[in-house]
């Protein structure tokens, strides 16, 4: 009786402390959204330079604080080029300065055993994932309005709440146990589910304004996507031998932490967003 009434004791702790600062964040994010463009600029920028410090922290731990900064600031100079670049020039330049980069280590600085090292290419996915994706995710606040955006926020947090909950009450088999050893079946399936009646709701109100065939896309594809961008963060972790990205959030971690599935989101609405365009112009 004592273990099972630590266990829900400790579980109820955990939960209070997780949803008091989750609601702080949500207020946040209401916030910024109601508040108008600039504070959503302001909002995701702040995400996107705290998410690359934290990246750079994880990927180089072992190296030098002036390195971990410039590697940061590399980071930051990129999020500001996307303000004035469009995506596809971004990456290109992305790619030449990694060039260049490989290009100086290699061949002039001769130390061509830093190519290898994985944590260099790591990095290098990492930043283009999550500033690529925080960045569409200004463009879908400013094609699809407030309240999209604000629901697109309700809904990953509708997920991550109750597959948390759900996990944690009822889980039992282990969903990706080599990469995150508390995620369970039981957990996802009840987020899922959250998740899906949570888009009726909004698509119902008129919040979610989408076509009914990619409210169907979206209550198959949501789901699982939001999982894996939860999951891509949980490689970088496991590989960094760390519990949590970062320290901002007490009851969550990081800032990547809290902002996993959205990153991922992003990326699923603006496809489904350009699906349904193509649709309506008539293009397939």
């Amino acid at each position: 009786m004592n273990k099972y009434l630590k266990k829900w004791g400790k579980l109820i702790k955990e939960t209070a402390l997780r949803s008091s600062v989750g609601i702080i964040y949500m207020s946040l994010v209401i916030a910024a959204i109601l508040l108008g463009r600039e504070y959503v600029y302001a909002l995701l920028s702040a995400m996107a330079l705290i998410t690359v410090y934290e990246i750079v922290n994880m990927e180089f731990k072992r190296d030098a604080l002036w390195k971990k900064l410039i590697y940061s600031f590399v980071g930051g100079i990129l999020w500001i080029l996307l303000f004035f670049v469009s995506v596809k020039v971004f990456l290109v330049s992305l790619f030449v300065l990694f060039f260049l980069w490989f290009f100086t280590y290699a061949v002039l600085l001769k130390k061509e055993e830093s190519v290898f090292a994985s944590s260099y290419y790591m990095f290098f996915f990492l930043l283009v994932y999550v500033l690529v994706g925080l960045y569409i995710g200004i463009d879908i606040y400013v094609s699809k309005g407030k309240m999209f955006f604000l629901s697109l926020f309700l809904m990953v947090s509708t997920f991550d709440v109750f597959s948390y909950a759900g996990g944690k009450t009822m889980g039992k088999t282990k969903l990706v146990p080599t990469i995150s050893p508390g995620k369970t079946w039981e957990g996802f399936i009840t987020g899922w589910l959250a998740l899906t009646i949570a888009e009726v709701i909004f698509w119902l109100l008129g919040l979610w304004k989408v076509e009914p065939y990619t409210l169907g896309i979206s209550v198959l594809l949501l789901a699982p996507v939001f999982l894996t961008g939860d999951l891509v963060e949980s490689v970088v972790k496991r590989k960094a031998d760390v519990k949590d990205s970062g320290f901002i959030i007490p009851g969550h971690g990081g800032i990547w932490d809290r902002i996993d599935s959205t990153i991922a989101s992003f990326y699923i609405m603006w496809l489904l967003i350009y699906i349904e365009q193509v649709v309506q112009n008539g293009l397939l």
